[in-house]
């Protein structure tokens, strides 16, 4: 049985799937993987080209917008934010996110991440969410 990935997963390994296919041309133009490859980026790049062009517009006037919190978050990626309670700056790292709507039917955008936590003995993986209310 094949998985199937999320759409929006592959906007984020675009960039990489091309160099690959450049690391490939010279030799592979008639191979079938290489083929399929040239398709998928193909097929992405027409998929995302408004989505990246508002994207970048947005970032460059360092704003965004709710529909597009999805293309700043990448598997792994070092996430900044602060504790709103305790006005502190924390780091977290980017495990993944979802659109969820409340039982009040109130949308927003939930974002999973964890951190290292150190206590005098050892590290331990600490994890911890939080919400990013539809604006």
């Amino acid at each position: 049985m094949m998985k199937q990935l999320k759409q929006n997963l592959l906007y984020h390994y675009v960039l990489k799937l091309k160099a690959h296919w450049t690391e490939l041309k010279d030799n592979n133009h008639h191979n079938v993987k290489f083929k399929h490859l040239n398709l998928l980026i193909k097929y992405m790049h027409t998929v995302y080209i408004l989505i990246t062009s508002h994207l970048i517009s947005f970032l460059k006037n360092c704003k965004i917008i709710y529909d597009l919190l999805w293309a700043l978050f990448k598997l792994n990626i070092i996430v900044y934010t602060i504790i709103l309670n305790v006005k502190k700056l924390t780091c977290y790292r980017y495990d993944f996110s979802k659109k969820r709507t409340t039982s009040s039917r109130v949308t927003y955008f939930y974002v999973k991440c964890h951190y290292l936590d150190f206590n005098r003995k050892a590290f331990n993986k600490v994890l911890t969410a939080f919400r990013i209310w539809i604006f």
